[in-house]
């Protein structure tokens, strides 16, 4: 691997995907995917952030000197699975950093995989929004032996933080980040739908007003923020759950809010694109009506339903 400059792949080119390559091709760094088979929307985000398309896994990764997987969580493994012959099949592969919100030990059984393939392996997990120019908001936190290769990102735009040498330990960070951020998040979906189809929102939003101002404002944008990305963090509630069962606490808060994150996003509104979402303006009053009808209808709505049949 060059020691000033690496060649990044990066799969997928998502909004955090897009957003990470957009960054480090920026800062002079060349950037590659591979978009066979992927839908028109990915292909243009990735020219929008002056990604090239390599147009094979072999050969994205026989021309990268690192390759960082940012996939739903749900598709982390097989992403490994599909790249593991390439790896196998390459003279020089990259070091492979697993980006991906899951549990530490979804992020062992990949770096097994990528290992046996020949790989180096990282275990990653970002912090924050996707990265923009001179942000101060988005970390990569990195473990495992091979970190000091993620390291050299640092010069190239991105925050890239080691804190062990143990596989497990930065999605361990993750997953415990997410439980407090993304959690609250589920939390505040629930109990505001609930108040809607209780009729009661009105009077909850003037109590949280004068005793929580603070987390009602936080409301504002974290509830219209969760639901066109409701179908990625239901899957990283579930890796939630499984991290903290596996160190001995319960994880049935997160497959709840695994529930409701899967409730909100088989919505009209947690069905759009993040983009599209946004380009709506959606004010937090016209969200919570919505989900309150289409996750269930609001009591009076409901009562209504039952009277006339």
């Amino acid at each position: 691997m060059s020691a000033t400059a690496p060649t990044v792949a990066i799969l997928s080119t998502g909004e955090m995907g897009q957003a990470t390559g957009k960054l480090l091709a920026g800062n002079d760094l060349r950037v590659v995917t591979s978009l066979a088979g992927r839908s028109s929307r990915t292909r243009a985000l990735a020219q929008a952030a002056a990604i090239d398309d390599l147009g094979s896994d072999a050969a994205l990764v026989d021309a990268a000197d690192l390759l960082l997987a940012v996939v739903v969580p749900d598709q982390a493994v097989a992403l490994a699975e599909r790249l593991a012959p390439a790896l196998a099949a390459s003279a020089r592969p990259p070091v492979y950093v697993e980006c991906n919100a899951v549990a530490p030990a979804t992020t062992r059984a990949i770096g097994a995989l990528i290992e046996q393939a020949g790989a180096a392996f990282v275990d990653g997990g970002i912090v924050g929004p996707p990265p923009v120019p001179d942000s101060t908001q988005t970390r990569l936190y990195v473990s495992g032996a091979a970190t000091e290769a993620v390291g050299a990102l640092n010069g190239f735009g991105l925050d890239v933080r080691a804190i062990g040498a143990g596989i497990g330990e930065a999605s361990a960070l993750k997953m415990c980040y997410a439980a407090l951020n993304k959690g609250v998040a589920a939390l505040m979906v629930q109990l505001m739908v609930a108040a809607e189809r209780l009729d009661v929102r009105g009077a909850l939003d003037a109590e949280l007003a004068l005793s929580q101002p603070q987390l009602r404002a936080r409301m504002d944008a974290a509830i219209p923020g969760a639901v066109p990305k409701a179908f990625r963090w239901a899957g990283e509630m579930e890796e939630i759950a499984q991290t903290f069962e596996a160190s001995g606490i319960t994880g049935l808060s997160y497959t709840g809010a695994a529930r409701t994150f899967e409730a909100v996003a088989a919505t009209t509104l947690g069905q759009l694109k993040v983009e599209q979402f946004r380009a709506q303006r959606f004010d937090l009053e016209t969200i919570l009506e919505q989900l309150a009808r289409e996750m269930g209808g609001t009591r009076r709505e409901r009562a209504g339903q039952v009277e006339d049949a």
